[in-house]
């Protein structure tokens, strides 16, 4: 939010990853980048969750390695989002009795 940059794809990628991919594709491309070192080998059935588990990981690196108070702060608060999305996922599931198992493929850690 801070930074208009990206880490590992232009602007150009970018906007012909918009244009011209569709959410496989877009897995497809993380997949072959330098993103695919912070996944560890999982499958991922939506976008959205791969999203969220490399920003996860992003924000979890920054806030040990980063001597911007700024940027560290930045990636607490993005922490503590994606926990409060956790919570709500667990109370949702225990709502609607949604087995574990597939509570914990919901969950981002």
């Amino acid at each position: 939010y801070m930074f208009n940059v990206s880490r590992f794809f232009s602007k150009k990628e970018l906007d012909d990853m918009i244009e011209n991919l569709d959410s496989e594709g877009v897995i497809n491309k993380l997949l072959e980048s330098r993103y695919k070192a912070y996944i560890k080998d999982e499958k991922f059935e939506k976008l959205e969750y791969f999203i969220q588990k490399i920003n996860y990981e992003i924000n979890k690196k920054l806030i040990y390695f980063s001597n911007n108070s700024n940027v560290v702060l930045l990636s607490y608060m993005n922490l503590s989002l994606i926990e409060v999305e956790n919570i709500i996922d667990i109370i949702e599931a225990a709502r609607y009795g949604i087995p574990s198992e597939k509570t914990s493929k919901l969950l981002i850690y």
